[in-house]
């Protein structure tokens, strides 16, 4: 008996007309907010295959050739680019309902499309359509905010410490697939620069500053030798910027509650955008968070490179602020770190009174705008502070220390005596 035949099961295709009522349906989302959605009526049969063969397609991230980045990876990078697109984030009209990428991207493309045509029926569609136009042409463009999307992604994703990873992107219209013009994208891999440093006798591990951004090369940080007012002797014209772990393990307990994600990106402004100055005899980085100056990273000249070896937060021995505080205040850097104002915890508390004491002798060193952090820091848990203990405290002549006074962290200066990796 011969054997039955199995049925082929054909793959079932998806539903064109389906797939066109979506994506018009992103063109009526944005028409109805200007009140000209009834114009997507004029449209007739073959204009609205037309322009739906004109649509952009959002490929799915691909490896680059002669690179090999792990699936787990590529899955990692993948959900949170198209997550990006996907959003409905973008203020298209004020008051109304915000809107993705995806949906500003179909009525450029729409737009484009219009620029093509007969100028005669060309005319009669811009006339009908003529709010959505309008408007659309005083937004930034789509792409732009994209790609600005990209840029978070590899800056919240990536650190110089380890492996960095980095876009390419492209642009073809192709005829031998599904009509329409494609978006690629394509992940490589950066390997992090590091090498060892001399510091006190011990070898210590660093890492050159580096950011990602895409389409472009890494971004390495470097600064002339002529900013450094003679305290390089060396030859080279350009010193690398590096730093130690020690010191972003600082950075983040000192300006606490800002997260991670949030001082990466603060990082990375103010190192591309604000220029380094000379202290006594060291480099200090300075560092702001939504214009609330933090403190600075401290650095010195090791061999011919720049070492970043801690940071210290604007209240602490070291810093212009912190030095002019300890001369007004009388307070020993010791004591600033024992009553715990060398962080940015204790000024997330709740609004001190500006004619309190502690207010009037920070204003008197330019610092009292850390009362004012808490209004541009989300929190996620409840801050306070006795500033009236401390006050107390200055005003009964800085009596001894209690005996948990051996708890103080004494590690203000420029290198730890612990070991760092």
């Amino acid at each position: 008996m011969s054997k039955k035949r199995k049925k082929k099961i054909h793959a079932v295709k998806p539903c064109k007309k389906a797939a066109q009522r979506v994506y018009f349906n992103r063109i009526k989302q944005l028409s109805q907010m200007l009140g000209c959605d009834d114009a997507l009526r004029i449209l007739t049969k073959q204009e609205v295959a037309k322009i739906y063969s004109q649509r952009m397609h959002f490929t799915k991230p691909k490896v680059k050739a002669g690179y090999q980045i792990s699936r787990k990876k590529m899955r990692f990078y993948t959900h949170f680019c198209q997550l990006f697109c996907r959003q409905e984030e973008y203020v298209f009209v004020e008051g109304q309902k915000q809107v993705s990428i995806i949906s500003l991207v179909a009525v450029e493309r729409f737009i484009k499309w219009l620029n093509n045509i007969s100028q005669e029926r060309g005319d009669e569609i811009k006339k009908a359509f003529k709010p959505l136009i309008d408007h659309f042409q005083e937004i930034e463009q789509p792409l732009k905010n994209m790609y600005i999307n990209y840029n978070k992604v590899l800056l919240v994703l990536n650190s110089f410490t380890q492996r960095m990873y980095s876009f390419e992107t492209a642009y073809e219209y192709r005829k031998n697939e599904v009509l329409g013009l494609y978006h690629t994208l394509s992940i490589y891999s950066i390997e992090p620069r590091v090498s060892l440093v001399n510091i006190n006798g011990i070898k210590r591990t660093v890492y050159q500053l580096g950011w990602q951004s895409v389409n472009n090369k890494t971004s390495w940080k470097s600064i002339s030798a002529y900013q450094l007012s003679g305290l390089y002797k060396g030859d080279e014209k350009e010193l690398p910027v590096c730093i130690q772990n020690h010191a972003l393990e600082r950075f983040a307990s000192r300006t606490k509650p800002i997260s991670k994600v949030s001082g990466l990106a603060s990082m990375e402004f103010c190192f591309r955008t604000n220029e380094p100055k000379i202290y006594r005899t060291s480099i200090l980085f300075p560092m702001y968070f939504n214009d609330i100056k933090l403190g600075y990273f401290i650095a010195r000249i090791v061999g011919d490179r720049i070492v970043i070896t801690t940071f210290l937060f604007v209240t602490q021995h070291g810093t212009p602020e912190g030095d002019h505080l300890e001369k007004l205040s009388g307070l020993s850097k010791e004591e600033i770190s024992y009553w715990n104002i060398a962080s940015l915890e204790a000024f997330c508390s709740s609004d001190i009174n500006t004619e309190h004491g502690i207010f009037i002798l920070f204003k008197a060193c330019g610092l009292d705008y850390l009362f004012e952090c808490s209004k541009h820091i989300t929190k996620k848990e409840n801050y306070t502070y006795n500033w009236t203990a401390l006050s107390d405290y200055m005003r009964r002549g800085k009596e001894l220390l209690s005996d948990d006074s051996d708890q103080i962290d004494y590690e203000f200066e420029l290198c730890d005596e612990e070991e760092l990796v």
